[in-house]
């Protein structure tokens, strides 16, 4: 999988004790998406993620637009977890909502919440880890917030020149992070780095347009962004 990082945050050294985080999150009014063709090629879709890594483990759990709909998704490499790929649509989500959005590390695997504001209605779905990568994921992890826009490669593992997704601007804010040593806090611009507009390798690049922008509102950091190819 390769493409574009349109604004990703990653806590610093001293908060990257992470099992748990709350986001709030404005979808965009607008979004695109290419679909795959075959076994999950070529396609290309707006993700808007929770990353938690420590050592030779991690995982991406988000939201992303495929098909029409927002789902859930779930996606490691293959030391993490023997099921490297899963997602749960949302069909009741929609385009512009405001949404609260927990990663949790629990049990022995993962748990991903999507709740509408001022609202009922929730969505959930599980991941189970691997044991050894539960154990050392259980003690903290660093977290990264982050909105990419993901591309599949076709079936000689190449990026082509990628077109056809693209989403209006979305805006993370209010993240709490829980500790594996039982303490919170919030994600600041003092305890966490800002990069925006990255490209995975092999990812074509002249067909990208997107920016990012970060503020601060009640000590929290908040960011948003928007990305066309």
């Amino acid at each position: 999988m390769g493409g574009v990082h349109v604004i990703q945050r990653s806590t610093q050294p001293s908060t990257s004790f992470v099992i748990k985080g709350i986001s709030t999150l404005v979808l965009p009014s607008t979004l695109t998406y290419r679909p795959n063709t075959t076994n999950y090629q070529n396609g290309a879709f707006p993700e808007f993620i929770h990353g938690f890594f420590k050592g030779n483990y991690g995982f991406d759990a988000g939201i992303m637009y495929k098909d029409g709909n927002f789902s859930l998704f779930f996606y490691c490499g293959s030391l993490t977890s023997t099921k490297t790929w899963d997602e749960h649509a949302m069909p009741n989500i929609k385009m512009g909502d405001t949404v609260e959005f927990t990663t949790q590390i629990y049990q022995t695997g993962v748990m991903l919440t999507c709740k509408r504001a001022n609202s009922s209605l929730s969505y959930t779905m599980s991941a189970t880890l691997k044991p050894d990568a539960y154990d050392a994921m259980k003690n903290g992890c660093l977290f990264r917030r982050e909105m990419v826009i993901a591309i599949n490669p076709n079936s000689s593992g190449a990026i082509l020149v990628p077109t056809g997704a693209s989403f209006t601007t979305a805006t993370f804010s209010n993240t709490d992070l829980y500790m594996a040593n039982g303490t919170t806090a919030q994600l600041k611009s003092s305890n966490s780095t800002v990069v925006e507009g990255t490209f995975d390798s092999d990812t074509p690049t002249h067909t990208y347009n997107g920016d990012g922008s970060s503020s601060t509102s009640n000590g929290y950091v908040n960011d948003s962004g928007y990305g066309y190819i």
